[in-house]
Order: C-alpha cells, then sequence, then structure tokens
C-alpha cells in the first residue's frame, strides 16, 4: 500500500483568497439592496455562507424569487462575471505560496 499523497484538493473561495468570499458578499449586498427593501449585511452574509456548499444558481433564484426580484437575474449574473474577473480584487493568502512550494519539494 502507497501512503504518499498524489494531489491535494483545494477550495478557491475563502481558503485561497479569503477575500474573495467578501467580494462576493459585499455584491450581493449592494446589488440586492440598490434593487429592493434593504436587507441586513449580516443576512445576506449568513445566507450566503449556509448555501455556498450547493450549486450557486439555485441558492441565487431562491434568494431573488423570494425577494420578488428574480427579472433582475440575467443583470445580476453579468455584473457578477465581471466582479469575478477582476484581478484587482483578489488577493491570495502569503502562506498559499509556502504550502505550494512545500507540495512540490515534496512531489505532491
Amino acid at each position: 500500500m502507497n501512503n504518499k499523497v498524489e494531489g491535494i484538493l483545494l477550495d478557491f473561495d475563502g481558503v485561497i483568497s479569503k477575500v474573495s468570499v467578501e467580494n462576493t458578499v459585499d455584491f450581493v449586498y449592494n446589488y440586492i439592496n440598490k434593487i429592493a427593501a434593504p436587507m441586513s449585511y449580516n443576512f445576506i452574509k449568513e445566507y450566503m455562507k449556509t448555501v455556498l456548499c450547493f450549486p450557486p444558481k439555485p441558492s441565487v433564484e431562491l434568494l431573488f424569487n423570494s425577494l420578488g426580484i428574480n427579472t433582475h437575474l440575467d443583470d445580476f449574473y453579468e455584473c457578477l462575471k465581471k466582479i469575478d474577473e477582476d484581478i484587482k480584487l483578489i488577493e491570495i493568502e502569503k502562506g498559499f505560496y509556502e504550502f505550494l512550494d512545500f507540495c512540490e519539494k515534496n512531489q505532491i
């Protein structure tokens, strides 16, 4: 039996880049509050933490349907894509590069 680790699966959002989750929560909060009755930041943050383990599309659609703003879904996804593609908003955790070096040195 070979006990050598062959590879590692890592989650980007919240692990490699902790700020990416904050960026998304900020975006969703601002987007919804721009077009719907004001919602608390904490509600959006907790909702997103709860649904992050599920596919994003049904989770977003559930929230938008419950708020009666589902006609804005296409625009929401277009705006979110722009946020996701903005590399200036992404910060990689410093320790991640050390981790990559470790993996490379140990042929993982």
